[in-house]
């Protein structure tokens, strides 16, 4: 992780290529973390990278709220306990309980899947994927700022700094104190970037 900044941005980049994955325990995928708040264990947030490559149950997390947002090539069909079953295609956020039992069944073969979890008591997010055909302005009052992209080279200028150029599965993690900032991203319509907003509360 390389991190630079000014005084009211502290922005750290997060490199596919220095992630690691590992299997889950029942076998069923494979999980890489990306980033978190905190190397200790009690995160406030944390987001992964999963693979999944057959109908699986996932695992619960009492008192966590998780958005699961599946990057393709096919869809999923979600069954969350207490609120049926949604088809997920690809770049569609959804939010549901961590401690909800969730069945996950693959549409059309095996998927990745970019997953943000994070305690509701102590953060608030929200994730947009904007479709990148010209020049897209982010403007955000966000604690923390997140940039994942999918996809083709997008180019991102933290506001006063200079622009960063993310590689498939790439992230930039802004942290702000300046109240609000922006975020100006360059790339192609062939690719999709995730802003992912996080508030402390």
């Amino acid at each position: 992780m390389r991190a630079t900044g000014s005084a009211s941005l502290t922005i750290s980049e997060h490199r596919a290529v220095a992630r690691a994955s590992k299997p889950w325990r029942n076998g069923l995928g494979t999980t890489a973390e990306i980033a978190t708040d905190s190397s200790e264990g009690d995160y406030a947030w944390r987001i992964s990278l999963a693979a999944i490559s057959r109908d699986s149950t996932f695992s619960t997390f009492a008192g966590m709220q998780r958005i699961i947002t599946v990057l393709g090539p096919g869809g999923v069909r979600l069954s969350t306990e207490g609120r049926g079953s949604r088809e997920l295609q690809v770049f569609e956020a959804h939010p549901f309980d961590g401690a909800a039992q969730t069945r996950c069944e693959l549409l059309s073969g095996p998927v990745r899947a970019l997953n943000l979890i994070y305690r509701p008591a102590r953060i608030t997010a929200r994730i947009q994927w904007p479709v990148l055909t010209r020049s897209h302005m982010v403007r955000s009052d966000a604690t923390t700022i997140l940039a994942f992209n999918s996809g083709p080279a997008v180019r991102i200028v933290p506001a006063q700094n200079p622009a960063i150029e993310l590689g498939d599965d790439d992230l930039l993690q802004v942290h702000n104190r300046a109240g609000s900032t922006e975020l100006v991203l360059h790339g192609s319509a062939k690719g999709r970037c995730a802003i992912i907003e996080l508030w402390q509360i």
